[in-house]
């Protein structure tokens, strides 16, 4: 007889079905084990509030937030339960079931499936399944001999669906050509390509595949350094035709990324003497010009902040919030009295300039100590200041994608190397990383005070591998801090969590080819 067996263990509830004495019909059987339990189909049916009460206990005094289904014929079960228990809830279906239209239907039943890891998916129904907000991941893997699906480290379906970057090393042979068509057909958040080499041979049918497949806008970046230039110089004439050709095409941007090396390396020899001369004069009055429209925009970005931290400056003193007692890791208040009145920024009045705003970021010992803000992408902010004035130097903003009322994984802050965020280069250095006070980051919101403790910092490529908000699996999130930790260039002894919330503050450096990135959890 067919029985449904739930087991509890390492923080998951699993259900499967199971076959036993028949004799056994509208009993409870504990098996062996007090941790996995045993019902009768005809018992779940009369007796579903007890059963769901019995369930919900366990989830709510366990802290238990995974659901593992090993047979997916007990899906609508669990699509019940988890909507009679209105929270988010991550759900691995362990058997190797595709999700179909009939499964799909079961999963749209309820709105608290966060995240969902399956064996397969159909392309219709991973679209439906996205655009309802549940994040997937796929376990089949890909058969696959192609350098481009090696390289990009696109091993499942998931891998592909999500991927919003991917490199081009070198020409596209017959696999090549085949892996990337059909990755443009099942990808929809490609934004970036990156040519590392110019695959003269068959750029246009890349192109193409791009120009037809998609419509959003993608950046294609050719990456030229000591080691490729030969490969770009022989097909120069190539790609400004083609630049042309594509560019007609306004969801498709061409720039060209030189190395720092290769400016040291290839700049000059590429100019005759004449021709330095000439430009050296240009040169000078265009670097005059540039100077001076740099200094206008930092004079006016530093009166923005020192005006802005007056705006935010709180009128009235409240003494009705509790003192909140200190941890080591943070600096000593300056007096008495400020440890106890409220320090929470005017939000009132910052709102009226800029309704965008949603918190406050300090990092000691740098001269990041401004409001932040929030947008509907990752462009605006970029160009325009906390007034909503152009200004090159930007603002510093949360990515779009966060949830900054109830936070994600992964909370992103962005900000300019320049006035904004060009201190935190400071942070690369000795004297700061002595400093075990400078740990400390405050990030207040609106609704809340925060204080996160810094445990990686480095310098890194543009590969926005650590641009991710949340992470299908406690494995995937835990290699993220693992590689975090790897790369950073100080050990800060901060032990980190799969439950922890991390923040991550992103600026470029060395023209646009390097960016510092910092991680911090929240204490």
């Amino acid at each position: 007889m067919k029985k449904v067996a739930v087991k509890v263990s390492e923080n998951k509830i699993f259900f499967s079905y199971i076959y036993i004495d028949p004799t056994i019909i509208n009993v409870i059987i504990e098996e062996n084990s007090k941790n996995k339990y045993i019902f009768s189909e005809i018992y779940l049916k009369n007796n579903y509030k007890l059963f769901f009460s019995f369930i919900n206990n366990i989830l709510t005094t366990k802290n238990i937030k995974t659901i593992v289904l090993e047979d997916v014929n007990l899906l609508p079960l669990i699509v019940k339960i988890i909507n009679d228990i209105k929270k988010k809830i991550y759900l691995i279906i362990s058997d190797d079931a595709i999700i179909d239209d009939d499964i799909t239907k079961i999963l749209l039943k309820t709105k608290y499936i966060e995240k969902l890891n399956c064996y397969d998916i159909t392309k219709k129904n991973a679209e439906i399944i996205a655009n309802n907000n549940i994040i997937f991941k796929t376990r089949k893997e890909l058969l696959t001999l192609s350098n481009f699906s090696t390289s990009n480290e696109l091993d499942n379906f998931s891998d592909i669906y999500f991927k919003e970057d991917v490199k081009v090393i070198n020409n596209f042979n017959n696999n090549d050509l085949v892996d990337f068509e059909n990755f443009c057909k099942q990808n929809k958040n490609l934004k970036n390509i990156y040519f590392y080499g110019f695959p003269s041979q068959n750029a246009e049918s890349i192109l193409d595949n791009v120009k037809f497949n998609y419509l959003n806008k993608i950046k294609i970046s050719l990456y030229v350094d000591s080691n490729n230039i030969d490969i770009f110089r022989k097909s120069i004439k190539k790609i400004k035709k083609l630049k042309k050709r594509y560019s007609k095409n306004k969801n498709i941007k061409f720039e060209v990324i030189y190395s720092e090396e290769y400016y040291k390396k290839n700049y000059f020899k590429q100019l005759s003497l004449i021709t330095l001369k000439v430009c050296c004069l240009v040169g000078i009055v265009f670097a005059i010009s540039i100077i001076s429209i740099m200094a206008y925009n930092n004079y006016m970005s530093n009166k923005s902040i020192k005006d802005i931290k007056i705006i935010a400056t709180p009128k009235k003193i409240t003494l009705t919030e509790p003192i909140v007692e200190q941890s080591e890791t943070q600096e000593p208040e300056t007096s008495q009295q400020e440890s106890k009145v409220n320090l929470s920024e005017n939000y009132d009045e910052l709102l009226k300039i800029n309704p965008d705003t949603i918190g406050w970021l300090k990092v000691n010992n740098t001269n990041v100590d401004l409001p932040i803000v929030q947008t509907t992408d990752n462009d605006y902010y970029l160009d325009y200041n906390f007034y909503k004035k152009r200004n090159y130097n930007g603002w510093a903003f949360v990515d779009y994608r966060n949830d900054i009322n109830n936070l994600d994984q992964n909370t992103i802050i962005y900000g300019h190397n320049g006035t904004i965020f060009g201190s935190l280069y400071n942070t690369l250095k000795n004297y700061w990383l002595n400093n075990e006070n400078n740990y400390i980051i405050t990030f207040n919101t609106r609704t809340a005070k925060m204080q996160f403790r810094i445990f990686s910092i480095y310098k890194t490529t543009p590969d926005f591998y650590y641009l991710n908000i949340n992470y299908p699996s406690e494995i995937d999130f835990m290699n993220f801090i693992s590689e975090t930790k790897n790369r950073s260039i100080h050990n800060f002894n901060t032990e980190v969590t799969q439950n922890d919330q991390i923040l991550t503050l992103s600026t470029c450096i060395e023209k646009g080819t390097q960016r510092v990135v910092i991680h911090a959890k929240r204490i």
